[in-house]
């Protein structure tokens, strides 16, 4: 006879939380000013102009019901589901707005879980569920990024319009027996994982600017040391010195796709040799995709001892081979750097605005004369300057 148990739990919850930066709503700044020609203007001040907001909110629920689908049979489900959004992301101590970004996560969960018991001493168990989690950042800009060391970080988000999109299954079966002094477990468990990952981290760039020694510009050519600040102030003017310490940019292909599948199964027995004595032994394995893995054969085996005349203290030993399967996030850094994918860039000492040293194009046309046998016509083809 099936009976529908009542639902167990049903929570829903809605908290949208906002939280504002340590930069005060008016009021003055101390720094350095400059006038047009570059001398430093002392006494000056930069004022406030406001807050920056840092936003998150979420909603979050689960629920969870079951059914008596027999005397000895029942079947519980439960759904849960989460999404957090936040607003100017890595906003924040001296990262500016424009260099944030709009973050969303959204987590949903499904599982199923079936106990039956076969005979007296005889449970067989059924687990299956299926996950799906989406993460999006927007960021606020997607101008190169600009690091000034000890001042700020502005320009744009080295994160780049990510998009992860993630599902995993997961099934597990197992069946635990118990006779006499026996207690016999086995079980067969599969995880499949199937992730689409675009993330296209420093493909707009980054300027860093750490500071250093330069040129003291008193006409004299003697060096100085420099803040990052200072140099790029340098950069701006096109001063000497004004050079940013290093610019970094990654190229190639942003989406990187994993199929990665683990299984595994075990079997174990517990022997309860007597009243003080129990000794345990097992094999378990598990094989896996992306990387391949087909070699996972862990046997293990312990014992526990109680001594003392009640029994109190006990002595317990294990021992055996013992293996992890290789996470998914590993396995897709380990695709996407591959070295065929992506291509990372490093410039030291680089042009502001022109990290890459692109040239600009001109064409030198010569006369072309005609007419003399002595003469001869000549016309360059464009060479970089």
């Amino acid at each position: 006879m099936r009976q529908f148990l009542p639902l167990l739990s049903l929570v829903c919850l809605i908290a949208p939380a906002v939280s504002a930066q340590s930069c005060p709503e008016s009021g003055t700044l101390t720094g350095i000013v400059y006038d047009p020609s570059g001398a430093v203007v002392k006494g000056a001040s930069i004022a406030a102009v406001g807050t920056v907001g840092q936003s998150l909110s979420t909603l979050s629920g689960n629920a969870r019901t079951g059914w008596q689908l027999g005397t000895k049979d029942t079947l519980t489900v439960s759904f849960a589901a989460n999404t957090n959004d936040t607003e100017n992301k890595g906003v924040g101590g001296l990262v500016l707005q424009e260099a944030g970004a709009f973050a969303r996560v959204s987590e949903y969960d499904l599982r199923a879980v079936n106990t039956t018991f076969l005979a007296k001493s005889l449970l067989h168990s059924v687990r299956v569920g299926l996950s799906w989690k989406t993460t999006e950042q927007t960021p606020n800009s997607t101008a190169p990024q600009v690091a000034v060391a000890g001042a700020f970080t502005g320009g744009g988000s080295t994160i780049g319009r990510l998009h992860n999109a993630e599902r995993n299954l997961e099934f597990d079966d197992e069946v635990y027996r118990s006779k006499k002094a026996h207690t016999i477990k086995a079980g067969v468990q599969l995880l499949g994982a199937f992730i689409d990952d675009n993330d296209p981290d420093t493909f707009n760039g980054a300027f860093s600017f750490g500071g250093g020694f330069a040129p003291a510009l008193d006409g004299w050519g003697s060096n100085t040391t420099i803040t990052g600040l200072e140099q790029y102030r340098r950069a701006l003017a096109g001063l000497p010195g004004g050079r940013p310490t290093t610019y970094s940019q990654t190229s190639g292909t942003a989406t990187v796709p994993l199929k990665q599948w683990t299984i595994a199964a075990y079997a174990q027995d517990d022997w309860k040799v007597n009243s003080r004595l129990s000794v345990s032994g097992g094999l378990r394995y598990f094989a896996q995709t992306a990387p391949t893995v087909l070699k996972g054969v862990a046997p293990r085996m312990g014992l526990t001892y109680a001594f003392g005349k009640k029994q109190t203290w006990a002595f317990h030993a294990r021992t055996g081979l013992f293996y992890a399967p290789i996470a998914s996030p590993a396995s897709l850094e380990t695709v996407r750097l591959d070295g065929q994918r992506q291509r990372s860039l490093t410039v030291y000492s680089p042009v502001y605005n022109n990290p890459l040293g692109l040239p600009k194009l001109r064409v030198t046309a010569i006369p072309f004369r005609v007419g003399s046998s002595s003469s001869r016509g000549r016309q360059d083809t464009p060479r970089s300057s």
